[in-house]
């Protein structure tokens, strides 16, 4: 029925805008990182450090950014000593967040990058449980 469609697609809509801004806060997290904490590991957790400003020195002042699920349900943000905050809305549950370090070859060809996946969830209006799935490839430039 027409209404049914109208609630599918709404759901729809809400997951793209859910995923591409859970995408966009994961690709700003690492594009710009000074260092990725975990190397070589799979995981539902993401930490970086992140040049934050530059002292009176013209330092650089560095400070931890962590994405994590730690249970499905909320995506969590972590900003220095600010958050959590939870990056997806209530509507939006996420059901899996993945993240794989890969470290460079050293043959300039395969760069140090981060993958990510994702999996949300949510009920349409008919109560029908619906999910998609969203990822990106971030490459890291020191």
């Amino acid at each position: 029925n027409i209404s049914e469609g109208e609630g599918r697609q709404a759901t729809r809509n809400m997951f793209e805008q859910a995923g591409n801004f859970l995408i966009a806060k994961i690709n700003w997290a690492v594009s710009g990182a000074q260092s990725v904490n975990e190397t070589g590991s799979y995981g539902s957790k993401l930490s970086v450090n992140k040049v934050k400003s530059l002292n009176s020195a013209g330092q650089p002042v560095v400070t931890a950014v962590t994405i994590s699920l730690p249970e499905p349900g909320d995506v969590l943000i972590e900003n220095g000593t600010s958050g959590p905050y939870a990056l997806n809305n209530a509507n939006v549950s996420v059901a899996r967040l993945g993240f794989y370090h890969v470290l460079a070859s050293g043959n300039g060809i395969d760069p140090e990058r981060v993958e990510a996946s994702t999996t949300l969830t949510a009920y349409a209006p008919s109560g029908a449980l619906m999910s998609e799935d969203f990822s990106t490839v971030v490459y890291v430039r020191h």
